[in-house]
């Protein structure tokens, strides 16, 4: 009886070795892009993931059905500007965003302003592949501090903007800057 329990026991150790050795050796590639998020941010993120998973229609099965669909205007992902503020970053506050084809893939801009420099414009810039999974995004800050930004028209690759000042700004979708 012994000999079977250390066998036994021998059997559960190398299993859990082999399990841990294929968890340490996960590439960063593989990592979601909200890994590097404070704990707290992730969950906030994984929970609003998670509903919108949940209140999303499964993907067809074909895949070429599925990109005619996006671009001939996806009910899911619609396009032009939509007012909404959700963001999950809790430091910026949103006004509304523009979404749309760009490249090969899509593009995403929200518009805001940081929660604790509400004077600082700003808009976060996000790219998409063509089945709209995430594959970069950055902030970029409004030339001046002229308060939080809103976008009000989008025409020929360039965002309208409106600052709280007043102000007309434009953004340039192709090279992601503002532009006189």
């Amino acid at each position: 009886m012994a000999k079977v329990r250390r066998v036994v026991a021998t059997v559960l150790v190398a299993v859990g070795s082999m399990v841990l050795a294929g968890v340490g050796s996960a590439s960063r590639a593989s990592e979601p892009w909200w890994f590097d998020l404070p704990p707290g941010e992730k969950r906030e993120m994984a929970a609003r993931e998670d509903v919108y998973r949940r209140s999303s229609p499964p993907a067809p099965k074909d895949q070429v059905g599925a990109r005619e669909a996006v671009q001939q205007g996806d009910p899911a992902r619609p396009a032009g500007i939509i007012e909404s503020g959700e963001y999950p970053d809790p430091t910026v506050v949103i006004q509304n965003r523009w979404q749309g084809p760009a490249g090969d893939g899509h593009m995403a801009v929200f518009a805001g302003a940081y929660r604790d420099r509400p004077e600082q414009g700003l808009v976060i810039v996000h790219w998409y592949d063509d089945q709209w999974r995430f594959v970069r995004g950055r902030p970029v800050e409004s030339p001046r501090a002229q308060g939080s930004l809103r976008i009000t028209g989008a025409g020929d690759g360039v965002l309208i903007l409106r600052a709280g000042s007043g102000d007309e700004l434009r953004f340039d979708l192709a090279t992601a800057t503002f532009v006189d």
